[in-house]
């Protein structure tokens, strides 16, 4: 919050009326922002942060997409979910992109399908998206990883709790979206891979083997 993007949307933000939470590296940093009026959290040990935005075109959007080293748009199997994202994406990127000249690089886009049912209908549409971005030669790639439209989301969701701790493991051909959210967050950080947030217990193993 005390970097070259994070000072002036910190000032944006405040003078907006918001109520501003940062981070910084450094009790100092952390002190010159409380006296600013801003909650800070001291923090300098984290494999990565995430900044969710609102799809709104507006200056918070711009600056959290410039700070990124990777921008993640879920995209619905739906025709015009898929026609709107692709619109906005391009819009997105021919405005930031020049920006590279100033030194403020745009990351890489990641585009990810979530809530995509069974149906024939999602899975042809889902293709389609595929080959859509495939002729933008780079500028944006859609990651393998799909988020199926299932109901532990929305219940995860309304429970304010991590979705991989409310739904381990599952019956069925759906994977739980405990392994769903490893396989999206290795795909994202291959570093990462192989990495379990809350192993299963060797009980809990056994168990899943004799399904």
């Amino acid at each position: 919050a005390t970097g070259a993007i994070g000072r002036p949307l910190t000032a944006r933000l405040l003078a907006d009326g918001h109520e501003v939470t940062a981070m910084t590296r450094s009790p100092e940093s952390a002190r010159a922002l409380g006296a600013q009026g801003v909650t800070a959290v001291v923090a300098d040990a984290y494999d990565c942060v995430l900044i969710d935005t609102q799809g709104a075109v507006g200056p918070l959007q711009d600056a959290a997409a410039l700070a990124a080293d990777i921008l993640v748009s879920p995209i619905t199997p739906e025709i015009l979910s898929a026609r709107e994202f692709k619109d906005g994406t391009m819009e997105l990127l021919d405005r930031l992109e020049p920006s590279s000249a100033l030194g403020a690089t745009l990351g890489p886009m990641k585009a990810v399908i979530y809530r995509q049912d069974r149906t024939t209908d999602a899975r042809v549409i889902a293709a389609g998206i595929r080959e859509d971005f495939i002729k933008l030669k780079g500028r944006v790639t859609v990651l393998e990883t799909v988020v199926p439209h299932a109901k532990a989301y929305k219940e995860a969701a309304t429970l304010r709790t991590p979705v991989h701790r409310h739904e381990r493991k599952r019956d069925g051909a759906t994977p739980s979206a405990y392994a769903v959210m490893h396989q999206l967050t290795w795909e994202l950080i291959p570093s990462l891979e192989g990495t379990l947030v809350e192993p299963f217990s060797s009980r809990e193993r056994v168990a899943m083997n004799t399904l």
